[in-house]
């Protein structure tokens, strides 16, 4: 088997599957495994609806295995595009259904001998040899608040619940140099689980104060359980920068302004940050898109969404590059792409730094989730809560002076 391809580019933004077959010695069949989107739920162009016999499989857990097989007018074909026979568009299929999107990370087996034609029930579905490789994000592929999920890792991860200042985005580029920096804020998560019990037991007007408290009393000193959050954004564009409160949803300041962009705010898209339904109710979420232009990159959108009914979830950024392959970003660094990048912090929101142009391993050893959130951990929080649902219980609601 080979890993050697990755033919196969998962388009968060627009919720496509490309076939990028400009690698010898081309394609002739290929299955996504345990995909969360069966056929009845795609759309595809003519040349995959005509030329493409498609097989599915229910694995039965809400999840299918979709086999394709390149057979223009019934002939087993080998695609080697773009000098072969599968001409664009290179798009394989589209989700109907925009408001949920593609399981991440999807395992494509695909082989190049039109006799081995695999089985669409099977894991592995084709004989030996075979390849086997991972669907790859292209757009939308970092986000974090402060859970970080990089282009180039396949996890989830926790920041540090520090005050502190990261470093998000940087194209290490002489030219169009853009940097996106973003400050974290610790709030009290002793506030917020009394605020959002206040709200459980319809005690309106003491959450109403209780839920400004959450930000009215920042901890000198973090407790370990407490949370931090995104709260400012910093985005350079050459000698222009935007400087955005997400709590506020405002532009805090705007110097040299002529490339950089921002949308009004607006309800949110449900795209890249789905709210929660509570009691059959979508919550208030608001959003706003800052555009920076890129000759290499095609255009860098920073989608963010503020939450203004989850306490403990109060905002999302979703990093999204049109033109964002790995051949592009190989010299780009920032803990949305890679955690190896040499600056996980910086001193200041406008901090530029020299260019580094390699990058290492996970030289600043952050924890996956499940690697922070162990049974013992799980255990403790849960304590925790109780004893502040406790106090709301027997109405005392001294913490209504702060913490």
């Amino acid at each position: 088997m080979s890993q050697q391809y990755n033919q196969f580019i998962y388009y968060k933004g627009n919720e496509r599957l490309e076939l990028q077959t400009n690698q010898e010695p081309g394609i002739y069949a290929f299955i996504v495994y345990n995909c969360n989107k069966s056929f009845s739920q795609l759309s595809f162009p003519d040349n995959v609806e005509n030329d493409w016999v498609k097989s599915e499989y229910d694995n039965g857990d809400s999840t299918y295995n979709l086999l394709f097989r390149y057979e223009p007018a019934g002939t087993p074909t080998v695609t080697t595009w773009p000098n072969g026979t599968f001409n664009d568009p290179k798009l394989i299929f589209t989700i109907e259904d925009t408001g949920t999107l593609f399981t991440s990370d999807l395992t494509v087996d695909w082989v190049n001998d039109t006799s081995n034609t695999g089985t669409v029930s099977a894991n592995p579905a084709f004989n030996d040899p075979y390849n086997r490789e991972y669907t790859e994000y292209n757009e939308g592929s970092g986000s974090g608040d402060p859970h970080i999920k990089p282009m180039y890792n396949k996890h989830v991860y926790l920041i540090p619940n520090k005050n502190a200042i990261y470093k998000y985005f940087d194209n290490q580029e002489a030219n169009e140099r853009t940097i996106i920096n973003v400050e974290m804020k610790v709030y009290s998560l002793k506030l917020i689980i009394f605020a959002e019990e206040l709200l459980r037991r319809k005690y309106y007007d003491e959450y109403r104060k209780a839920k400004e408290n959450i930000v009215k009393f920042v901890p000198d000193q973090k407790h370990e359980y407490d949370s931090c959050f995104a709260n400012i954004i910093s985005v350079r564009y050459e000698n222009e920068i935007m400087t955005f409160d997400i709590e506020s949803m405002t532009v805090e300041e705007h110097i040299n302004p002529e490339y950089i962009k921002i949308t009004d705010l607006s309800r949110s898209d449900q795209k890249y940050y789905r709210s929660k339904k509570i009691k059959g109710i979508i919550p208030d979420v608001k959003m706003r898109t800052i555009t920076v232009p890129s000759k290499k990159y095609g255009s860098i959108d920073i989608y963010i969404y503020r939450d203004y009914e989850r306490l403990n979830h109060r905002n999302h950024i979703e990093l999204i590059l049109k033109n964002g392959n790995k051949s592009n970003m190989k010299s780009c660094s920032g803990i949305l792409l890679y955690l190896g990048t040499h600056d996980l912090t910086v001193p200041s929101l406008d901090y530029v730094g020299e260019v580094e142009q390699d990058t290492v391993k996970n030289i600043h050893g952050l924890k996956t989730i499940g690697e922070y959130m162990t049974k013992e951990l799980k255990a403790e929080l849960k304590q925790y809560r109780f004893s502040i649902r406790d106090r709301v219980i027997a109405k005392d609601f001294s913490l209504l002076e702060g913490i």
